[in-house]
């Protein structure tokens, strides 16, 4: 058959080859894209190096330096720029100036803010590594963010929560550990999940406050003072983001916080807003970051393969600009734990 000699008074025939092209042409939109151009810059520490990261939590980008918090070894390595190590700060202990199993640092004006998890308080030093103060904390936290010189505390961040963990997504503190504000709904309140899959991750840009989930295709943006705004929903797009986690939809085992530590799997694992647009940080064997434009539209995905045969694990991104080319900073462990540095072409 000769489909130019086709009539279109053959109704039904025309209506199945559309039908097919139409699906042939949805099959190639929804394949998700094979990644745009990260060409690597450098990495950091050097294998040879004295310094080595041991189970690195997050890292911070700011003012010419790279400030990573290491959980394994209660300190702060800071690094320039470039690579170059800088100093440690803080060491294993209770005292002053003292760490143990710190989880989440921000800059707060000139200092340095520590969430000293292990000893039920927060650390303030000095950028130039020097012990500040210390903020007693009314409970563990796991993500902190400065804010109108305040606190941004992510009530739940790693999925799991106890009897203290409050209802609200959301709470701001003082310097002085004085609550001011809480807000958001747990993700799943109203199928009566467990609220350790409201694990999230949060950055703020342009004075909203973007909250990304990291087991459902869901942003969430609110205003400074807690109006929620925006609400992006992930699902159903070419990017196959419901695919990954099929297991995360099981809601009937999803309620008992026991049953879901052993069931649910991350989806995301990080957030990162710019100027450009909303980047988004895969849980996948190899390093994978999503790029989506303010309108909510998929605009590019990087990704670098991983050289392991167990898979690279992404444990903090920041996508940069530097002398006007933009870089992806990756807190990574592939074999050993490093930061990789990527500069990315759109």
């Amino acid at each position: 058959m000769v489909l130019g000699r086709v009539s279109l008074r053959n109704g039904p025939l025309i209506a199945e080859l559309f039908a097919l092209l139409f699906a042939l042409l949805s099959t190639f939109v929804a394949a998700p894209a094979q990644g745009q151009e990260a060409r690597l810059v450098t990495s950091f520490p050097d294998e040879d190096s004295d310094v080595f990261l041991g189970r690195p939590m997050q890292m911070i980008v700011a003012d010419g330096s790279v400030h990573v918090i290491d959980y394994q070894q209660h300190n702060i390595v800071e690094f320039d720029l470039k690579g170059a190590f800088v100093r440690t700060i803080g060491s294993a202990g209770a005292g002053p100036g003292e760490l143990n199993n710190a989880q989440s640092l921000t800059n707060h004006g000139d200092s340095l803010v520590v969430s000293d998890t292990g000893n039920g308080r927060l650390s303030v030093f000095h950028k130039d590594g020097s012990f500040g103060r210390v903020v007693h904390w009314p409970r563990s936290s796991r993500s902190l963010t400065e804010v109108d010189g305040n606190l941004l505390v992510v009530n739940r961040t790693r999925g799991f929560v106890d009897q203290s963990t409050p209802d609200d997504l959301i709470s701001v503190f003082d310097m002085h550990g004085e609550h001011l504000d809480s807000f958001g709904e747990w993700v799943g309140k109203d199928r009566e999940l467990s609220k350790a899959m409201s694990a999230s991750f949060v950055d703020i840009h342009d004075e909203r406050i973007y909250l990304l989930s990291a087991y459902y295709p869901l942003l969430r943006v609110f205003s400074l003072d807690g109006e929620l705004l925006e609400e992006w929903d992930f699902g159903h797009r070419k990017e196959r983001y419901e695919e990954r986690v099929p297991e995360n939809f099981d809601w009937s085992a999803l309620s008992d916080q026991s049953a879901m530590i052993f069931r649910a799997r991350f989806l995301f694992r990080g957030v990162q807003v710019t100027d450009r647009g909303v980047f988004v940080g895969m849980f996948d064997d190899d390093l994978i970051i999503d790029h989506f434009g303010f309108d909510r539209q998929f605009i590019a995905r990087f990704h670098v393969p991983s050289q392991n045969e167990d898979g690279m694990y992404l444990h903090d991104f920041e996508v940069i600009e530097s002398n006007g080319a933009w870089q992806l900073m990756a807190l990574v462990n592939d074999m050993v734990p490093h930061i990789a540095v990527y500069e990315l072409k759109w």
